[in-house]
């Protein structure tokens, strides 16, 4: 999140995964905005873990009618099964953990989050 700020980029933290579809939720109950347009969502969380609130996200997208965010996995379990049920879940693609900034950096820029044209000192 250090990162995102210095960008300039809004970010918001999750607990746990009940805790990301409520703020999710609230979002678009606010009708501030659009909503969050990318979720980088870990794999395993309590009371709900990544993929489960994945595909939560994206329902109550599909039931209010609301744009759905683009969601990636962040996972440090490198099996093709877990990276299988996240995807199988909703998410886009999955970001292994430990993040390098490259990866991050392409991902913000893949989901219009960071422009191409702004340069980040590497």
């Amino acid at each position: 999140s250090a990162l995102l700020e210095r960008l300039g980029i809004y970010s918001d933290f999750a607990t746990n995964g009940q805790d990301a579809v409520k703020k999710v939720n609230q979002v678009w109950e606010s009708r501030c905005c659009l909503g969050y347009k990318l979720i980088i969502m870990d794999y395993e969380m309590p009371l709900m873990n990544g993929p489960d609130a994945t595909r939560k996200i994206l329902m109550d997208a599909e039931i209010l009618s609301k744009r759905k965010p683009a969601i990636v996995g962040y996972t440090a379990y490198s099996t093709m099964e877990d990276t299988d049920d996240f995807i199988r879940h909703g998410a886009v693609e999955i970001l292994p953990k430990p993040v390098k900034k490259d990866q991050l950096l392409t991902i913000l820029r893949k989901y219009d989050v960071l422009s191409h044209e702004d340069h980040v000192d590497q």
